[in-house]
C-alpha cells in the first residue's frame, strides 16, 4: 500500500477534480429537465385520470386536480433539492488525514465534517 503525497505517473486528485467539475455541471439542466417532463406527464396523466372517474360529478374536477397539482409540485421541489444535493456531493471529499485537510485546505475544511454534524472517528 502507498503512503505518500502522490502515485508515480497519476496526477493529483486536484487536477482530477478541475477536470471532473464541468463535466458534473454539465448533468445538471439535463436532470431538472428530466424531472420536469415527469411532472408534465404526471399532471397529464391525472387530469385523464380524473376526468374519467369525477365525468359525473364536473364540479369536483378543478377541486381534485387543484389538490394533485399541489402534491405533484411538493414533490417536485423536494426532487429538485434531492437532484442538487447528489450532484453537489459529487465535488465533497471525505477523509480522516489531518495533514490532507491542512495540505489541501482549498478543497476540504479542516474541521466541518460530513453533513449531520457526527465527524469521523476520532483520531
Amino acid at each position: 500500500m502507498h503512503e505518500g503525497d502522490g502515485l508515480p505517473g497519476f496526477p493529483s486528485v486536484d487536477v482530477f477534480i478541475y477536470l471532473i467539475t464541468p463535466q458534473i455541471d454539465k448533468l445538471r439542466d439535463p436532470a431538472f429537465e428530466l424531472v420536469q417532463d415527469t411532472y408534465a406527464l404526471l399532471e397529464g396523466l391525472a387530469s385523464g385520470i380524473v376526468n374519467k372517474i369525477f365525468q359525473r360529478f364536473p364540479s369536483m374536477i378543478p377541486e381534485m386536480m387543484d389538490i394533485i397539482v399541489k402534491t405533484l409540485s411538493k414533490e417536485r421541489e423536494k426532487t429538485r433539492e434531492i437532484i442538487e444535493a447528489i450532484i453537489d456531493a459529487e465535488g465533497f471529499l471525505f477523509t480522516n488525514d489531518g495533514g490532507y485537510k491542512e495540505n489541501r485546505s482549498d478543497i476540504v475544511t479542516g474541521d466541518s465534517g460530513p453533513p449531520g454534524g457526527q465527524g469521523g472517528p476520532p483520531d
